[in-house]
């Protein structure tokens, strides 16, 4: 390995310190912190899977609810005020599942109980953690180990990340899916026909679409990039004179 890439016995402790006080900032309050749109996504997300779990139709708040027949469509709690719709058919189910079988778990049963419960965002901060460390290694694989720290550690720390972290956003899987992509593919580069990194890969381009629309940027590009040439990082350039 080059000597750029490789670490000490220092660099498993720095960067586990790094990622437990990116946590605990994180777990900080999380259940106060506001959110101030119409109709959170995070309670949308909880509600349209445990609404599925519990048997009945997928039930969320849609930006095109104007577009569903007026025989679906519901009033919300207060104090949101965009209909509820259902089935709810704007986004595909799997995150929705995830983050309602969390609700379920936080013994969540009725849409009073999921707008009010912020459990679910333990889900949110937990996947922000698995992002920071995949994000550690895709940089510790690109750049080196000092580079990746520093990185690491102002994504861990930075005002912006650390709040958004706390809600339940389906970013959040999608960023984990991208960022595992990119490992398997990285070492797939190195040792084709891996069985366990091109498992890790079919996963991640399979799932991607299933958590909502975006996701198939990571089921499309993935296989593009693993049978591209082009490296993920330019060579530098030979020294002159």
């Amino acid at each position: 390995m080059n000597s750029r890439r490789a670490g000490g016995w220092w660099e498993t402790p720095i960067a586990g310190g790094i990622a437990l006080f990116g946590l605990l900032l994180r777990l900080d309050e999380y259940r106060i912190v506001p959110f101030g749109a119409p109709n959170p996504d995070e309670w949308n997300w909880a509600w349209a899977g445990l609404s599925q779990l519990e048997g009945m139709p997928s039930t969320g708040w849609s930006l095109f609810w104007k577009a569903y027949p007026a025989a679906v469509r519901a009033l919300p709690p207060p104090p949101f005020n965009e209909p509820l719709v259902h089935p709810y058919i704007d986004a595909p189910p799997l995150f929705s599942w995830i983050v309602g079988l969390v609700a379920w778990l936080d013994g969540d049963r009725t849409l009073s109980d999921v707008v009010h419960d912020p459990g679910p965002r333990l889900l949110g901060i937990g996947l922000s953690i698995v992002a920071l460390l995949l994000a550690y290694l895709l940089g510790r694989l690109l750049l080196g180990v000092l580079p990746a720290l520093i990185g690491v550690g102002l994504l861990a720390t930075a005002p912006i990340p650390v709040l958004l972290d706390r809600l339940v956003a389906a970013e959040q899987l999608l960023a984990v899916l991208l960022l595992a992509a990119l490992v398997a593919i990285f070492h797939l580069r190195r040792s084709p026909g891996h069985r366990g990194w091109l498992a890790l890969l079919l996963a991640c381009c399979l799932a991607g679409p299933a958590v909502q629309a975006p996701g198939l940027g990571v089921g499309v590009s993935a296989p593009f990039r693993l049978v591209s040439r082009r490296p993920f990082r330019p060579d530098a350039p030979a020294p002159v004179g």
